[in-house]
């Protein structure tokens, strides 16, 4: 004899649908087989547990996800920039230090040089063999040189002269004012120039200032102190 009945359902984590009982003929035992099916629900009627479950999986890929792209980003910077401007750097003769750094967006090359005769020749040397390594990626490079209180005040007086010629062209006019005045200041000065930018190189005794002025704004080619 078969006797089928309804559970109460509980209010809301667990629910028992149905159960059956069966008792068999012929003996003075008997078998229950209880059947149920349980499931953890919420008041809409959703399962509680298995949106959790898929809100971890989510978050997990995503952390799994960023962990990947943050190495490959790294790795790829280090193997196609860092390792080989420092092999190049590393073995430059002109260059005494040098530091590193990406903001993502441009990579900034900071060097040091020793002194030098013409600075024109010097960067220009340098920028060559950055830029067999950068190509067409966006970078700059910063020279740091050891001024002191004269150096930078002749240096800031000259900044009339120079944006005068950026202006009007005059650069010969201004290459002559800028060597006087250092030379009147006690300082000793070079001006070069180029298609690309302006080099003044002085020295006063164990001090020296290297500046260079782009005569075009275009990132691949700014450098300043």
């Amino acid at each position: 004899m078969n006797k089928r009945f309804a559970l109460p359902r509980p209010a809301r984590r667990a629910s028992f649908v149905y159960g059956d009982i069966s008792l068999p003929k012929g003996d003075g035992g008997c078998v229950i087989i209880f059947c149920c099916r349980t499931s953890a629900q919420g008041k809409d009627g959703n399962d509680v547990q298995w949106q959790g479950m898929r809100i971890y999986v989510v978050l997990l890929s995503l952390i799994i996800a960023l962990s990947a792209f943050l190495g490959a980003h790294w790795l790829y910077n280090r193997l196609n920039f860092q390792q080989p401007l420092a092999k190049k750097l590393d073995g430059n003769e002109l260059v005494t230090a040098y530091r590193l750094e990406n903001d993502g967006e441009v990579y900034k090359i900071t060097v040091t040089l020793r002194k030098t005769g013409n600075l024109m020749l010097s960067y220009r040397q340098v920028h060559k063999e950055v830029e067999k390594v950068m190509g067409c990626s966006p970078f700059v490079i910063e020279i740091n040189d050891q001024p002191n209180d004269k150096l930078n005040d002749v240096y800031n007086q000259g900044q009339f002269a120079i944006q005068e010629a950026l202006i009007r062209g005059n650069f010969q006019d201004m290459a002559s004012f800028l060597n006087g005045y250092a030379r009147s200041a006690g300082v000793t000065s070079k001006v070069f120039i180029d298609q690309d930018n302006i080099y003044w190189q002085m020295e006063d005794g164990a001090n020296y200032l290297y500046q260079v002025i782009p005569r075009k704004n275009h990132v691949m080619d700014i450098s300043n102190s």
